[in-house]
């Protein structure tokens, strides 16, 4: 026989007939396996108390107490439930092998047996259990770890709403005294506008270690576009207003979002790559492209090309897609 590959694992036989004893214990002593002997249900049931086994190969008929009462008792101990139980016996009927099953043995096997099969039987069970007992150890280990990623969630999330609250409130109370000056009302806008997107995103990410990411809908792909060009023509207009040079200042504005939402999603995503590579001669292609689509996105395009020069205009989009 080829020794086991899981030795060292602690195997109780009971069984009222010492040659049977003497046999299982060879034939398994001979794999490796720690095996001890009970020659009753009773003297096996405080052998079970006094050390647990990893496997019971259990005779049923047997005087006092047969296998099927010890087997009961074995399920009903929460200490000992889990314990695979292998009956072995002469009784061949249908319905003593049923009752075994229902009773929660995880396997039968008829005597008189054969050496290869007891030893087979037996392997099989031990690598279920030990299957069984690192399940649930990966198991334990994943739960711990999603509890410590909920904990540390709602621990920085709570962090970052208390001073996002204050700035949030001190915006609101400065934009309702009346007595900034128009470009910085519109600054303070932009401030509570993004500071709401802001909290709105804490409270997901408290919600998902609450609830799991199931309760998060994510916005539609437009809707980030939008956002990502309102933000564009906020930073470009207080630029604009802050520049010194009359040229920059005559920028049409009110034709700039609107031409930018006439933009195809892939040339939208083009120009972000550009943006993300700093790509200039992109930046070119991207204009003739977008001429031959949409003129009027063109035209604004060249506009910014213009009066910024490209640099100023690829720092300006890294700064709106970092902000989106």
């Amino acid at each position: 026989m080829t020794p086991s590959t899981l030795p060292h694992c602690n195997i109780l036989v009971i069984d009222d007939t010492p040659i049977n004893l003497t046999l299982l214990k060879n034939m398994l002593t001979e794999q490796g396996y720690d095996v001890r002997l009970a020659v009753s249900g009773e003297i096996a049931l405080k052998a079970i108390e006094h050390m647990r086994p990893d496997l019971i190969v259990l005779d049923i008929l047997m005087p006092d107490m047969d296998g099927y009462e010890v087997c009961r008792r074995l399920k009903a101990n929460p200490e000992t439930h889990d314990i695979p139980v292998v009956f072995m016996s002469a009784l061949n009927e249908t319905v003593n092998k049923v009752a075994a099953f229902e009773i929660g043995g995880v396997d039968y096997i008829s005597k008189p047996f054969q050496a290869e099969e007891v030893v087979a039987r037996v392997r099989t069970h031990l690598r279920l259990q030990e299957q069984a007992r690192e399940l649930k150890r990966a198991k334990d280990v994943a739960e711990a770890a999603n509890q410590a990623k909920s904990e540390f969630l709602t621990s920085v999330s709570h962090e970052l709403r208390t001073p996002l609250h204050a700035i949030l409130g001190f915006a609101q109370v400065m934009a309702r005294s009346g007595s900034l000056p128009a470009e910085h009302q519109e600054n303070l806008h932009i401030i509570l506008e993004n500071g709401d997107h802001l909290l709105v995103l804490i409270n997901q990410v408290l919600e998902v270690s609450r609830n799991g990411v199931e309760c998060i809908t994510l916005p539609a792909q437009d809707a980030g576009r939008q956002h990502l060009f309102d933000d564009l023509e906020a930073i470009l207009r207080r630029r604009t207003e802050d520049a010194q040079s009359p040229e920059k200042a005559d920028l049409n504005f009110a034709e700039l979002s609107p031409a930018l939402r006439q933009l195809p999603t892939d040339l939208v995503e083009q120009l972000r790559q550009a943006v993300k590579r700093s790509d200039v001669d992109l930046m070119d292609r991207l204009i003739a492209d977008i001429r031959a689509y949409q003129p009027d996105a063109a035209e604004v395009l060249s506009d910014w090309a213009d009066n910024f020069q490209y640099e100023q205009i690829l720092q300006i989009l890294q700064e709106v897609i970092q902000r989106s």
